[in-house]
């Protein structure tokens, strides 16, 4: 875990999966590869046959695929930093002599910090945590949250796991007058970090500074309960990306690759 947190928020999904794996009590395949007696890499084989890797180097990459194939694991997918997924892609396909292109999904990954910029025009209204009473209207944000998704989430997928955050209590929203105006949670946290997700605002409502406004009021929200700084995942063009243009630090590059 100590390794992990060398690049925290590159290596997010390390925390998720071993602790739901923990809950589950599922038995779980990883390592660390070892240069000169220090860590370099780590890696997970996750129960869909996808591999998790840390950020690495290339030779830790073409390690741990030298082990998935003495290990003769049918690999169906890797998950990493874009440089170390592509190393990934790119060996494989040399052993397998595959010339087509397989499906991939970019994320930008993003932290808050003592930089964010505040919202000139900060909209009326307070954050406060969802209730039971709100699913009606958080299933249906979901949903179009997962629609709009350029990466093609699965919209059950998304609807369990906002389901999942309001039953932890980790699902708020802004409201003015008890008219919802936007939507965010709190998705899996690492050591030192939370995880925004599910940052939603209603087509009509757009443009208002709510989005905004709910990411500066759960990071505020984060720092109270002892996280210093919050990790965002986004999709959306860098040019016009709301963590990016609020100040939001860009800490790398997220790839989910199908083979």
């Amino acid at each position: 875990m100590a390794f992990w947190e060398k690049n925290e928020s590159l290596n997010s999904l390390f925390w998720e999966v071993t602790r739901r794996f923990e809950e589950d009590r599922k038995p779980l395949s990883c390592a660390n590869v070892f240069k000169n007696g220090v860590i370099r890499s780590s890696f997970l084989k996750i129960d869909t046959n996808y591999i998790l890797l840390s950020a690495g180097s290339f030779h830790t990459v073409k390690n741990i695929l030298r082990y998935s194939e003495k290990k003769k694991w049918k690999i169906k997918g890797v998950l990493g930093s874009k440089i170390d997924a592509e190393i990934f892609e790119s060996l494989i396909r040399k052993d397998l002599g595959r010339k087509t292109e397989n499906k991939k999904n970019l994320f930008y990954i993003f932290e808050t910090g003592r930089f964010l910029k505040k919202n000139p025009e900060k909209p009326a209204g307070e954050l406060v945590k969802a209730k039971h009473s709100d699913w009606p209207r958080i299933r249906i944000w979901a949903g179009n949250f997962a629609r709009e998704s350029g990466h093609g989430a699965s919209e059950h997928r998304t609807i369990s796991l906002a389901k999942e955050m309001l039953e932890d209590d980790g699902l708020f929203l802004f409201k003015n007058n008890n008219q919802c105006l936007a939507m965010a949670g709190f998705g899996r946290s690492t050591s030192n970090r939370l995880v925004i997700n599910m940052v939603y605002v209603p087509e009509d409502m757009r443009g208002k500074g709510y989005g905004t406004n709910m990411i500066l009021e759960m990071n505020f929200l984060a720092r109270t309960i002892g996280f210093p700084k919050c990790i965002l995942f986004s999709e959306q063009n860098l040019a016009k990306n709301l963590y990016k243009n609020m100040g939001c630090r860009q800490v790398g590059d997220f790839c989910e690759l199908e083979f």
